[in-house]
C-alpha cells in the first residue's frame, strides 16, 4: 500500500496492511482525508483492507472490473466503484492520472519450489490457508499501471513488475515506483524495467514479508549495485515500512 499527498490531499493504492505480525500496521482512520483509491489489480494483497479504508472516508475507488466484483460482494457500495481500463483520465486538484495496461509477473519455477518446498510453510500455516481461501476470492482481473502527474513531477506507479505487449509506457518518469517481489532473479528482471523506462529515480515496494510463507523479504543491494553500475545517475529509493518519504 502506497498513498501520495500534495497540497494536503492523498490518493491511495492498494490498501492491504499484511499478515506479518512483526510489521507495525496502518490505522484505517489515518487515511480518513483520502479522496481516491487505485486498485492496480484485484490479488488479495492489493484490494483486500479496502472496505475498511473506504468506511473511514469518502473515497471513490478507480479499479478493474473483476476487482470491483469482489469488492462489492465484500461490502463496498457500487455507488463508490469507478471502473477503470486502459485509456482512463482522472484529474482531481494536484492530481492527473493516465490508466495504462499492464501485466503481472510471471513467477520463475525457482522462485515456486523454493517457497512451496520451505520449513516456512508449516511455521505460517494457518496463514497459508488463509492465503489459499482468500486467493480464490480475489481474482486478478486487468492489471493497470498508473501514470501520475503531481507537483510537477511525473510517477509511473507498477503494482505488479510487468508490461503488457503495445502499451506505450512515457519516456519522461521522475520516479518509478517498482514491486520487488515475485521472481527468484528479481535483480536481474528488475534491471530490465529500469532499462526499458529509464526514470530519475526508483522507488520500491512490495520487498517485504508481508504475508508470510508466500511471500518474502527481497535482499535489494544487488538490484541497487546493477543499477549504480549501469546507471548511476539513477537515484534509489528504499523506504522504511510505515515512514512518510518527501521525493
Amino acid at each position: 500500500m502506497i498513498s501520495y499527498t500534495q497540497e494536503d490531499q492523498t490518493i491511495l493504492f492498494d490498501p492491504f496492511c499484511g499478515w506479518n505480525r512483526k510489521h507495525p500496521c496502518f490505522a484505517p482512520e489515518d487515511l480518513s482525508l483520502c479522496r481516491h483509491i487505485f486498485i492496480t489489480h484485484g490479488h488479495f494483497d492489493h484490494i483486500l483492507d479496502t472496505p475498511e479504508v473506504m468506511a473511514q472516508n469518502k473515497a471513490l475507488v478507480h479499479c478493474s472490473g473483476t476487482a470491483a466484483k469482489t469488492l462489492i460482494r465484500r461490502g463496498v457500495n457500487p455507488d463508490r466503484i469507478k471502473i477503470t481500463a486502459p485509456g482512463d483520465a482522472i484529474e482531481d486538484g494536484p492530481f492527473a492520472i493516465r490508466v495504462l495496461a499492464g501485466k503481472h509477473i510471471v513467477f520463475d519455477f525457482k522462485l515456486i519450489w523454493t517457497t512451496i518446498f520451505n520449513t516456512r510453510m508449516m511455521r505460517h500455516f494457518g496463514n497459508l490457508l488463509r492465503i489459499i481461501r482468500t486467493t480464490f476470492q480475489c481474482k486478478e482481473g486487468q492489471t493497470l499501471i498508473y501514470d501520475i502527474a503531481c507537483g510537477g513531477k511525473k510517477l509511473l506507479h507498477l503494482g505488479s513488475l510487468n508490461f503488457a505487449h503495445g502499451e506505450q509506457y512515457p519516456q519522461d518518469v521522475d520516479i518509478l515506483v517498482l514491486p520487488f517481489q515475485g521472481r527468484s532473479d528479481m535483480a536481474a528482471y528488475a534491471l530490465a524495467a529500469v532499462s526499458k523506462i529509464k526514470p530519475g529515480s526508483v522507488y520500491l515496494h512490495h520487498f517485504d514479508d508481508a504475508f508470510p510463507p508466500i511471500s518474502r523479504t527481497v535482499e535489494t543491494r544487488d538490484f541497487i549495485r546493477r543499477v549504480q553500475k549501469d546507471f548511476p545517475a539513477i537515484r534509489i529509493i528504499v523506504p522504511e515500512r510505515g515512514k512518510g518519504q518527501t521525493v
